[in-house]
């Protein structure tokens, strides 16, 4: 559950574009016609493309995270820190959606596909001047049950289409130059509680999602759909049935059909070991563990699918029967990195749960697990398994119990993004703490089913706050801090920028590598800047 980026084009666009909602009616046409692309920009995309985009075509933002890795780095660098405060909006567009604003929009060749929230529209736009090629609008029921706003997270495209998820749970394919409906595929029934926010994800001929609802007793899973037909060629379900490995995780009576476990960020793909990895959200009903004895799994975890047939290689469960929403769905990184004396290929996650993980992706082994905020739910991570020892004192009872983090984790759904040139995570923080009650839990189909209750503060007002935190991701230190006493999501422009989403400013700008008055002068940190250098 979450409590409740942008991507770079051209240039001129990286850091200065902003998006904003005015409050008025959605749109009621399905699809509203402007002008068309002169080509179809999607029509060369194929999975080979995006793999190599990042480096060969970094103007271009072809994917949800920017490349396979989940990075989110650009190689672009006429932006720099001697000409970053001369930068001034080129265009601003309004959607005319009073919700929600949580799409990474899709750059190809001039054209930018980007989402809304609300009834989910699906807009082409010139990168240049912001002007709408078309816009197609999905119209949802009046009564989905969407737990947290009416959001959408952005587009995918390839052979010609342009792909994305609507509020009540449909995979949609469009032409991407005229924004003619090819397909369209029901991936679940939002009468059964079930909505769709995912950004689709391609790896070779398939379009993969996940699913959301986790706290309306659903059965969570991640799906793949035939590009070219819109046909289902596989499902996995993150929670396992009878028979299947897992199911003895999950005790009580028939707990496993209600067992939540949703999958709304978009994951991460290594082309090398043809393995997709995709995060599990929480466990339901999330406050009410008594009712469900067992790890869960695979919820609050990552698996490691193979993307043709969604069968399981491997898995790894960040917080084994979670009773405090901390979900386990944020977006993976994946980078290789000097560990141990030589190169791993490692997966990176920062987790609700106040730590930040390293393993090894070709077979889930643990390599460490980092405090990076505020927790007091684990006394200890056992230094070989990975395994959390819970404090008894974090357990929520009937009366209300003061537990870190709260449910809006140490780290929401925002994502943090890598350098591989610094080897650094920079990661937007949540110090937030909460007060937590187990109560009693009664499944009825389509309704809130949440197990009692958590508050978004505990310690009073002020308290919860955030910041950017730089981690080395070799070692899991701390390097270096920026506290902008807000929640950010950080994009790296080249090595020598960040970019800053932040709850108060459309965009802002800082150096990777800060000043010493704003980050601390750790050894990770002169590393760091010495990277830097080398690399200028």
């Amino acid at each position: 559950m979450k409590m409740t980026g942008r991507s770079a084009g051209g240039l001129s666009l990286a850091a200065a574009l902003v998006f904003s909602a005015a409050t008025v009616a959605p749109a009621h046409a399905q699809k509203e016609q402007y002008k068309k692309p002169p080509t179809n920009p999607a029509a060369t995309v194929t999975s080979q493309r995006i793999m190599r985009a990042p480096v060969a075509e970094p103007q271009n933002w072809l994917t949800y995270g920017g490349g396979y890795d989940s990075q989110r780095h650009s190689r672009l660098d006429q932006i720099n820190t001697r000409n970053v405060a001369q930068l001034k909006p080129a265009w601003i567009k309004q959607f005319g959606v009073p919700n929600g604003f949580e799409a990474t929009p899709i750059v190809a060749d001039g054209v930018m596909y980007v989402t809304t929230g609300g009834h989910t529209s699906l807009w082409a736009l010139d990168a240049k001047t912001g002007d709408p090629f078309w816009q197609y609008t999905a119209q949802i029921p009046e009564d989905v049950p969407a737990c947290c706003d009416w959001v959408n997270r952005g587009a995918a495209i390839a052979d010609g289409k342009v792909f994305f998820a609507s509020l009540d749970a449909q995979l949609i394919a469009l032409d991407a130059q005229t924004g003619r409906p090819l397909w369209n595929q029901r991936v679940a029934d939002p009468r059964d509680g079930y909505t769709m926010t995912v950004a689709p994800l391609v790896v070779k001929d398939k379009v993969i999602v996940g699913v959301s609802g986790g706290e309306y007793g659903v059965r969570g899973y991640v799906d793949a759909y035939d590009m070219r037909t819109g046909r289902r060629a596989w499902r996995f379900y993150t929670v396992p049935g009878p028979g299947e490995p897992g199911h003895e995780t999950w005790g009580g009576k028939e707990t496993w059909r209600t067992g939540g476990g949703t999958t709304w960020i978009t994951g991460s793909y290594d082309p090398e070991l043809d393995l997709l990895y995709w995060g599990v959200a929480n466990p339901g009903p999330v406050f009410n563990g008594a009712v469900r004895p067992g790890d869960n799994l695979y919820t609050s975890s990552v698996v490691a699918l193979d993307p043709n047939t969604g069968r399981l290689r491997w898995h790894y469960q960040w917080t084994p029967h979670d009773i405090w929403d901390y979900d386990g769905v944020n977006e993976v990184i994946l980078a290789d990195l000097p560990i141990g004396g030589r190169t791993v290929k490692a997966l990176l996650h920062a987790d609700k749960n106040g730590f930040f993980y390293a393993l090894d992706r070709t077979n889930g082994k643990f390599l460490y697990a980092k405090e990076f905020a505020r927790q007091t739910w684990a006394s200890s991570i056992n230094p070989q398994t990975g395994r959390p020892t819970v404090n008894p004192k974090g357990i929520p009872g009937p009366d209300y119990t003061i537990g870190c983090p709260g449910p809006a984790g140490a780290k929401e759904w925002n994502h943090m993004a890598y350098s591989p040139q610094t080897r650094m995570a920079y990661v937007p923080v949540v110090e937030n703490c909460a007060y937590f009650r187990s109560g009693q839990a009664f499944y009825n189909r389509g309704q809130p089913f949440w197990g009692s209750y958590a508050t978004a503060e505990a310690l009073g007002p002020g308290e919860s706050h955030g910041f950017l935190k730089a981690i080395n991701a070799a070692t899991g230190r701390e390097a270096m801090r920026l506290d902008p006493r807000h929640m950010s999501f950080p994009q790296l422009l080249g090595d020598a920028l960040m970019r800053l989403g932040k709850k108060e400013e459309a965009i802002a700008a800082w150096q990777t590598v800060l000043t010493l008055d704003e980050g601390r002068n750790t050894p990770d940190a002169q590393l760091a800047r010495q990277s830097i250098q080398r690399n200028r």
